[in-house]
């Protein structure tokens, strides 16, 4: 079943977005910081991938509290793995820097999420590329692409969004080449997330 959540960017402010969204009847689901650190083997041509292709390459350390995607490291790795200190986690980074892994991309963004019945908004403001509102609905899952892009765009313009482009932005394509790059589809599951266990 095709599933698409689109990642367009806004022109206006993210606390303008939160008072159109919470205007709308939206939820507050919850806000964080995040930094992600990805790591790929310097022999994968990361510029000639799409952003599913980018994930399912990498091994991701998130906020410094989990490393996932290890079993591009070893097939003996879980998916993910939870660190309990910062000297556990330099000693994943140090494993994957033996294993011939570099350190592809350093980003922090913020995450203010919302929901209203199935459907969903994503405020990441990300550095190095602005603001995208990553937007999807579960009731219209199994429709194409074409259809669930458009029905999701509508649905940003319906609500006040200007809307900077007319593709959603793959963000990290966009970080790779150092220029905004598109598609209609930021939507990609890593390669634990499809059905590994998360370690503690």
């Amino acid at each position: 079943m095709e599933e698409v959540e689109i990642g367009m960017k806004i022109k206006q402010s993210k606390e303008e977005c939160e008072k159109i969204l919470l205007a709308n009847g939206f939820e507050e689901f919850f806000k964080t910081v995040t930094r992600d650190i990805y790591f790929a083997k310097p022999s994968v041509d990361l510029t000639q991938m799409s952003e599913y292709e980018i994930k399912s390459s990498c091994v991701r350390i998130r906020n410094f509290e989990g490393v996932q995607n290890l079993k591009l490291l070893s097939e003996d790795c879980q998916g993910q793995i939870k660190v309990s200190s910062l000297t556990e986690l330099s000693d994943w980074i140090q494993k994957l820097k033996a294993a011939g892994f570099v350190e592809v991309i350093d980003t922090r963004k913020t995450d203010w999420i919302y929901r209203k019945g199935t459907e969903w908004h994503q405020l990441q403001d990300i550095k190095h590329v602005g603001l995208l509102d990553y937007c999807y609905d579960e009731s219209i899952f199994g429709l194409s692409e074409d259809e669930q892009f458009d029905i999701l765009k509508q649905k940003l313009i319906n609500l006040g969004f200007e809307l900077e482009h007319e593709e959603g932005v793959d963000k990290l394509r966009t970080l790779i080449h150092k220029e905004y790059k598109f598609s209609k589809n930021q939507n990609g599951k890593y390669e634990y997330q499809k059905g590994t266990n998360i370690q503690a």
